[in-house]
């Protein structure tokens, strides 16, 4: 806390800029001959771009950074050149949006083909995508040759910075701009850049920029934020030393034994989850320490070894909890944005490094999530907290969760998230309200505020699991109502082989509470009969009936929104049960296949 008070006086009484040292460094770096490192990582991820994606208008990727037009939440602008990078000349984005586009990941289409070339991963460098992606990256460096107030926001900004030096490396990496071939081959794979008059002047722009972006942040690290946005800073760190040589390399390398190590033991867990417990930030951050695994192992061999071992880790964890259909659940701040990264990571991981554990029919813990399997059918079970207790901005209210399929279609999902503003939307997809949970007096189980706050939760613990047969259970609880005379509310799953599940929900305390028990369903589950307290759903080819018990329960649907992507927000149908009821008391269901 006192970090980021630090930082608020600093705001206020600091000038902006780049202070002699940080020049001192940068001016001083020079590029590695050998850039081998970074275009391994650069490749991975140029294999991945070459999968087309949807545009708006039909046009292609280099037509729309042409222009330049970018899609960021599902919003597009258009700009002109030079590009307006503070935004004030097009319709109001968000801040997550001006984020997004400093970022310049939009840029990557611009460093792949599909033509091969049969070398690396089948991919080539083409001149002309190259010559429009440095134009992009000396329009940015002529707009922001040092960090003022304004840009501190954006574009200086330390994530900002490691997200798109960490881009910029790999693509001189990949083409460098100097006109002639690649450092790093023997084949004539340099890009010229901006042909004519000026290519060596372009060249040390871009050079001057990357170098002072890194020699900033290596100042800069986000000490008050840690969590995902320190591994972001130090993934750039990391890769900074394996792209630069000289005294900044050296530096990058200092902060890299220093504090890497540390991050470590401090944000993974004894079964590999990164501590946010956000699924989509674990796959990121997975993806982190692949990079470094690369980038450290000419310098810190043992050090890139362990970077290896924690990305095959993190990996085999999400494979364990994934859907049938090979996608994740949406726990936390969470979007499908990141499925080609998944993909690629365990296509790499089986290529290079232990292959991801298969994942076994009936039951298993996999960290805190309690995964049952049987064909097609599964349920992912978070006995967890709701995330890390000193850094909860992407936990929500979701204690004793869970997802579902059956027939490999998903059937129970989480509400995902759709954006970072601080609006209803935001605060409806943290609520308890928007998950698989039980809700006591319309009270969340945790007090969430703006965008990235919470304050009084609960925490969970489990309590048992195990089989008997084919019928598989487990039973975690939770204290997060203890404050209204709810002390411990336990939850048990029992799932067999014949396609049978109960739920129940046991409450201890006193005094009379209104319970709601919510099952969210997937937007392709039909509900074809309603009968309280019984439903009858189709999903996909199976239909299934779900039984509520409880004296005197209402169960009805209602409208819930599910948000699988940023900017993207799908009506779909949650089940509701709702009682009144004195405490002690028992909520359950059951869920059977219906024959045929």
């Amino acid at each position: 806390m006192w970090l980021r008070a630090k930082k608020l006086v600093a705001s206020k009484l600091w000038s902006p800029g780049l202070s002699r040292r940080e020049r001192e460094l940068a001016d001083g770096a020079t590029v590695r001959s050998d850039l081998g490192p970074l275009r391994v990582v650069g490749e991975r991820r140029v294999a991945r771009t070459l999968t087309p994606s949807p545009s708006p208008g039909g046009r292609g990727e280099q037509e729309r950074l042409a222009i330049p037009e970018f899609t960021f939440l599902g919003e597009t602008r258009q700009f002109t050149w030079p590009i307006d990078w503070r935004c004030q000349s097009v319709a109001p984005v968000s801040h997550l949006w001006r984020f997004q586009l400093h970022y310049q990941d939009a840029l990557w289409p611009l460093a792949s083909s599909p033509l091969p070339l049969g070398e690396g991963p089948g991919v080539r460098v083409r001149d002309e995508q190259f010559d429009l992606l440095w134009k992009h990256l000396l329009d940015w460096a002529t707009a922001h040759p040092a960090p003022t107030r304004t840009s501190l926001q954006d574009a200086w900004h330390p994530f900002c910075i490691s997200r798109r030096a960490a881009n910029w490396m790999q693509w001189w990496a990949l083409s460098s701009p100097h006109p002639g071939p690649h450092p790093d081959s023997n084949s004539s794979r340099g890009a010229t850049l901006l042909r004519g008059e000026g290519e060596d002047n372009t060249t040390t722009s871009l050079l001057t920029s990357l170098a002072r972006q890194v020699a900033f942040l290596s100042n800069h690290l986000e000490w008050d934020l840690r969590g995902n946005h320190l591994l972001f800073n130090l993934w750039t760190i990391g890769l900074a030393a394996a792209f630069f040589e000289g005294e900044l390399s050296e530096k990058c390398l200092a902060l890299i034994d220093a504090h890497l190590p540390d991050q470590i033991e401090e944000q993974l867990t004894d079964e590999g989850e990164h501590f946010e417990r956000a699924t989509a930030y674990h796959i990121e951050v997975a993806e982190l320490f692949l990079d470094l695994r690369e980038a450290l192992k000419p310098f810190r061999p043992r050090l890139a070894a362990q970077c290896g071992a924690i990305a095959a880790r993190m990996t085999d964890l999400l494979v364990g909890i994934s859907h049938p259909d090979g996608s994740p659940p949406l726990f936390g701040d969470s979007t499908f944005h990141v499925l080609p990264i998944f993909d690629d990571l365990k296509r790499t991981l089986v290529n290079s490094l232990d292959p991801p554990s298969a994942r076994r029919p009936g039951a298993q813990m996999i960290g805190d999530y309690w995964a049952w399997r049987h064909d097609d059918d599964c349920l992912i079970f978070d006995t967890g907290p709701v995330g890390a207790d000193e850094l909860p901005a992407h936990a929500h209210c979701d204690l004793l969760g869970f997802e579902a399929s059956i027939g490999g279609q998903k059937l129970f999902v989480d509400s995902g998230v759709s954006s970072y503003d601080d609006d209803e939307l935001r605060a409806y997809c943290r609520s308890t309200a928007a998950h698989n949970c039980l809700e006591i007096d319309g009270l969340s189980q945790c007090d969430v505020w703006g965008k990235f706050r919470m304050g009084y939760r609960g925490h969970s613990e489990i309590l048992e699991e195990g089989q008997q047969g084919s019928d598989w259970w487990c039973q975690a609880s939770h204290d997060a109502y203890r404050r209204i005379g709810v002390p411990l509310v336990a939850r048990l799953f029992k799932c067999n082989d014949e396609g049978a599940w109960l739920c129940q929900d046991v409450l201890w305390g006193s005094g009379e509470h209104e319970l709601v028990s919510r099952l969210h369903l997937h937007s392709d589950v039909q509900v074809l009969e309603l009968t309280s307290p019984q439903v009858i759903l189709q999903v996909g080819s199976q239909r299934v009936q779900i039984v509520f018990e409880g004296a005197e329960g209402v169960l009805a649907t209602t409208p819930g929104h599910y948000c699988p992507e940023f900017g993207q927000v799908i009506p779909t149908t949650v089940l509701e049960f709702r009682r009144k009821t004195k405490v002690p008391a028992v909520i359950q269901w059951k869920l059977e296949k219906i024959p045929g």
